[in-house]
């Protein structure tokens, strides 16, 4: 093994050893709650939804949020996969609202009284230099999962 190598890889331990006592272990989790979803229909293009999630933050700083990696289902069936950047921070204590676009093809049976599900991670930067570091060195990277469904409206209602 080179000496440039053992140097990188004695780094790299001394920051994930480290990492736990420069505060970063202490940041709490977000939760995520799907709040609303909206539907357009193209006889065109098919499907669009659009799934709004309420990123709540109980931490004393605020938590900037990364990226969203989720899939959305129905009847079973995945029918969209995506990444996102969420484009939010979280405020101390505070709730950042994340938008996610879902695409339904014209042959997907999505409509009325469909039960829709999105599933995901939403990754976070947690509030110190070297969580930084570590993150984009794409070491540690903390992540909060979700799960959510919602129906869609009649629109005559």
């Amino acid at each position: 093994m080179n000496e440039m190598l053992k140097r990188m890889l004695g780094l790299v331990m001394l920051l994930v050893v480290a990492q736990p006592l420069v505060g970063c272990a202490t940041a709490m989790e977000p939760s995520v709650t799907l709040t609303g979803m909206t539907v357009s229909y193209d006889e065109a293009d098919g499907t669009v939804l659009w799934f709004e999630l309420a990123v709540v933050n109980g931490d004393q700083v605020d938590l900037p949020l990364a990226e969203a990696r989720y899939s959305v289902s129905a009847g079973g069936e995945t029918f969209f996969r995506g990444v996102r950047s969420a484009e939010a921070t979280a405020p101390s204590r505070g709730v950042a609202v994340v938008r996610l676009p879902a695409s339904a093809p014209k042959d997907a049976e999505i409509g009325p009284g469909v039960k829709v599900t999105i599933t995901g991670r939403l990754t976070y930067l947690t509030p110190s230099r070297l969580s930084e570091v570590l993150f984009d060195a794409d070491i540690f990277r903390p992540e909060k999962t979700f799960t959510a469904s919602a129906t869609i409206d009649d629109p005559a209602e």
